[in-house]
């Protein structure tokens, strides 16, 4: 029987493994749903925001696993998410 952390340690990987590989994917997809929707500035601002979630979610968990979660890289990462949320909603705008 595995032990909770074994267990955890091999979802994250998982997690992060797969993810990582459907990041860019995902983000082929919102580059071509803005233009595909260009009149529905809300979804496009919607599909930004869930994005900019996955980034967030990714790079902690990677970070996690690591074991280099610090407060200077929650904050880095923190700080380029309001950035590119920022630089994208000003451009649908």
């Amino acid at each position: 029987m595995m032990r909770k952390n074994a267990r955890w340690y091999l979802w994250t990987k998982a997690v992060d493994r797969h993810l990582v590989h459907s990041l860019l994917p995902l983000g082929l997809i919102f580059v071509i749903l803005s233009f595909i929707l260009p009149s529905l500035k809300i979804i496009q601002a919607g599909l930004a925001i869930i994005f900019i979630y996955l980034y967030l979610a990714l790079s902690f968990l990677h970070h996690k696993e690591d074991k280099s979660l610090t407060i200077s890289v929650t904050l880095e990462y923190i700080l380029i998410a309001t950035l590119a949320l920022v630089l994208i909603l000003g451009i649908l705008a």
